[in-house]
């Protein structure tokens, strides 16, 4: 519906709140940068518990592990972890991503303020986590709050849009605005997110809304940290952490039937900072990270147990850190158990990431078995569950018989239901299981942390 079809309607939406923060505008006179002060302050305290109190990581090696030619494009990173506490493979850092500044460009040219000017946020009943920014004494520029501290790209919500309603200097938008945030206005809202619309981009639709920055920063959804799984073994090197990630790349399509392109927030500003390294132009980079709390995808204490790691993609990524810890463990005299990694990516000279370090391995003795499946290649047998029933009896006797631990990493929605049938078709047949009998085995093998899933969708 058009502003001018809903403008003689009166609509309903969410009731006008004002803002509980308020804006402190700091004098200028300090030359400064934001990254100066990030500096300055830097791991003056280890904690490092959450988003907003993160450690300041320098890189220590990024390179390209997929070849020009690979659909995706995957980094393998590397940083000082310092004393930031204790890890273990399986265990994942939460990074800090920032938004380009010509999306943030967008919000602050409707608003006039210059990227430049600074700030505090303060309230008589306490400021938000995300805006005390202790990471820089609390000192604030427009362009670092909004890069920062609240996700310009989320879809607008309904308290949002209510918000910009009040502001509106144009009647129609103002109308508009009411009516999208209204019951009646429902579906022309779930219009938004089917088409992936942005904050920013609704913003700039609707720039006659000159909302108060205090307003802005309060009511937009904080911005998320990107979880990546280490990638490494503190046995291997105790203060260096690694990660694999693609650069997230995508297409939503609009209700007009055109392609709008996507692009990660975090893998994408890691590319863009991590360039001059990865050109030879380089120069020192930092990244504010802390580690995630630890869960259960982790490697068993017992070093003999057997271990089938079940990856496609950058799921290898904690398996990497799996394989170096019983290297490390090997090296120091312990007794290890086997090891299968079943790996799948789509081309064997394209994004067959980590290839040379599990021959290498290999070559050294370490009882590492590897199974890569490469789905453009062998169309309808290239994937992981393939193998899976492939080596049906193999796989049942690791499971049934000799006590190993499975692990599963990947893309949920492309790889997860595929290795669960397998993973039953298999222990069914060869373990002589009902298939109920086959569900409470692989419940119990749940229960005693023995069948482990770390998937994203």
């Amino acid at each position: 519906m058009m502003a001018a079809e809903t403008k003689a309607k009166k609509f309903v939406g969410p009731k006008y709140a004002k803002p509980t923060i308020k804006i402190e505008w700091v004098q200028e006179g300090d030359d400064a940068t934001m990254d100066d002060l990030i500096s300055s302050l830097a791991n003056t305290s280890l904690t490092a518990k959450g988003p907003w109190n993160t450690y300041m990581a320098k890189v220590t090696d990024v390179r390209w592990l997929t070849a020009p030619s690979a659909i995706k494009r995957c980094l393998h990173l590397e940083v000082e972890l310092g004393d930031l506490g204790t890890w273990a493979p399986g265990d994942a850092i939460g990074i800090m991503g920032r938004q380009p500044t010509t999306e943030v460009e967008i919000i602050t040219k409707k608003l006039g303020l210059p990227l430049e000017k600074r700030f505090r946020v303060v309230g008589s009943k306490g400021v938000p986590e995300n805006l005390q920014s202790r990471e820089t004494g609390g000192i604030m520029s427009v362009e670092y709050a909004f890069q920062t501290k609240v996700d310009i790209r989320s879809p607008p919500t309904k308290k949002m849009i209510r918000i910009m309603a009040e502001f509106a200097d144009d009647p129609q938008h103002k109308d508009h605005l009411m009516h999208l945030c209204s019951r009646e206005g429902s579906d022309q809202y779930l219009a938004l997110f089917k088409d992936g619309t942005t904050f920013y981009s609704f913003f700039d639709t609707y720039g006659s809304s000159k909302i108060p920055l205090e307003h802005l920063l309060e009511s937009l959804t904080p911005l998320q940290p990107r979880f990546y799984s280490l990638a490494s073994s503190p046995l291997h090197h105790p203060r260096i952490g690694a990660i694999a990630f693609n650069v997230v790349e995508f297409t939503v399509k609009h209700q007009d039937g055109s392609d709008i392109k996507k692009e990660g927030i975090c893998s994408s500003w890691l590319e863009r900072i991590c360039r001059p390294l990865l050109d030879g132009t380089g120069k020192d980079v930092e990244i504010p990270l802390y580690l995630k709390n630890p869960g259960q995808f982790r490697i068993p204490q017992d070093s003999e147990i057997p271990l089938i790691l079940i990856g496609s993609g950058t799921g290898v990524a904690p398996f990497r850190g799996f394989i170096q810890h019983r290297k490390a463990e090997m090296e120091s005299g312990k007794k290890t158990g086997a090891m299968w990694l079943i790996f799948g990516c789509r081309h064997s000279d394209r994004d067959y990431i980590y290839r040379d370090e599990w021959e290498s391995y290999v070559s050294q003795g370490v009882p590492l078995r590897v199974s890569a499946l490469f789905s453009r290649e062998n169309p309808g047998k290239g994937y992981v569950q393939h193998e899976i029933i492939e080596r049906g009896e193999e796989f049942a006797d690791l499971v049934l018989n000799k006590n190993a631990s499975v692990f599963v990493c990947g893309d949920a929605s492309g790889m997860m239901k595929g290795v669960s049938e397998a993973i039953i078709e298999v222990l069914k047949k060869y373990g002589k299981m009902s298939p109920e009998e086959t569900k409470d085995y692989i419940a119990q093998m749940a229960k005693d942390n023995r069948y482990l899933m770390d998937v994203w969708l």
